[in-house]
This record gives structure tokens, C-alpha cells and sequence, in this order.
């Protein structure tokens, strides 16, 4: 085995002159994919003067240095331009959008969306018209919950009933 399964880091063999190359290759790629953020998800060629550790998200059509690296991870290190394949599970934030995004294996998919839970898109303007719990939610019952058990608490700090209509 030359690389890491997961990470896909260099290993350093038994007999290796120059160790230290190697290992200063896996510390790039553990800096660029921990805590992976990019800097956008829409450049389909790289840009005219990046900077040591920039990252993007290569979006579909990729050209130049960066042909066939669709949706694929781009460090720029070393004077050079680093390809970074995901693999199931590696989140990334995009700084242009804010989105945060999952790799499935397939595609980047919007975190929320792929476990399940409430997207920032369903809350546009800071408030949801309907939410369910575990069942759809209605015109009728806009917050619905299937739960074995729910707890709703009053605020404390401003006096009130604490009563559910």
C-alpha cells in the first residue's frame, strides 16, 4: 500500500531516502480536506492568480489544468494545481454561498437535505409556515410531531401562561 485508504495520503516506505517529502505531501493533503472549506463551487477552469492552499469545488465542464476534475476538490500548492478526490461523507463549506455540502458519492448534496433535516432555503426569511417531525405538517396542523415523547417549555424570562392553544 503506497497511499492511506481513507485520505488517500502518501505512505512513507521502509527504505525511502527523503522522508521527509512524503510526509510533508500527507500533512498538505490533511491541511486542504480537515475542516474543508472552498472558496466557491462554480469555476470550471482555474483562476488567473491563486494564492498557496486555495481550494474550489470545480464545477461540471471543467477546462485547462483542471480538465475532467469535475467536482473534484482543487489545491493550488506549491506553485501548482492539486486534485483532491472526495469520498462518501467529506463535508464542504463554500465561502461564496455559505452552503455546506456533502459528498455522497456521487454528487455534492446540500447537508440537510441529504440527512434529512430542515434546509436553509425552507427558511427564507427566518421563519417556516410548516414544519413536521417525523409526519407531514398541514394547513391545518402546521407544526406536526410523531414523537413517543415532546417537550414544550414556556419562556422564562418573559411572564406568561405557558399555554399551548
Amino acid at each position: 500500500m503506497t497511499d492511506t485508504p481513507h485520505l488517500g495520503m502518501p505512505l512513507i516506505a521502509a527504505s525511502q531516502s527523503q522522508k521527509h517529502v512524503t510526509h510533508n505531501q500527507a500533512i498538505v493533503i490533511l491541511d486542504a480536506i480537515v475542516m474543508l472549506s472552498v472558496i466557491d463551487s462554480t469555476h470550471t477552469a482555474p483562476p488567473g492568480s491563486p494564492a498557496e492552499g486555495d481550494r474550489y469545488k470545480v464545477a461540471s465542464g471543467a477546462t485547462g489544468a483542471w480538465a475532467a476534475w469535475d467536482l473534484n476538490i482543487a489545491l493550488y500548492t506549491n506553485g501548482q494545481w492539486f486534485k483532491l478526490t472526495p469520498k462518501k461523507g467529506w463535508t464542504c463549506f463554500d465561502e461564496a454561498t455559505g452552503a455546506l455540502t456533502v459528498w455522497t458519492g456521487s454528487g455534492w448534496t446540500d447537508i440537510a437535505a441529504a440527512g434529512g433535516y430542515l434546509t436553509v432555503a425552507a427558511a427564507s426569511n427566518g421563519t417556516l409556515a410548516k414544519l413536521g417531525i417525523l409526519t407531514a405538517a398541514d394547513n391545518t396542523n402546521r407544526l406536526a410531531v410523531k414523537s413517543n415523547a415532546a417537550l414544550f417549555s414556556q419562556n422564562d424570562w418573559t411572564p406568561g401562561t405557558g399555554d399551548l392553544p
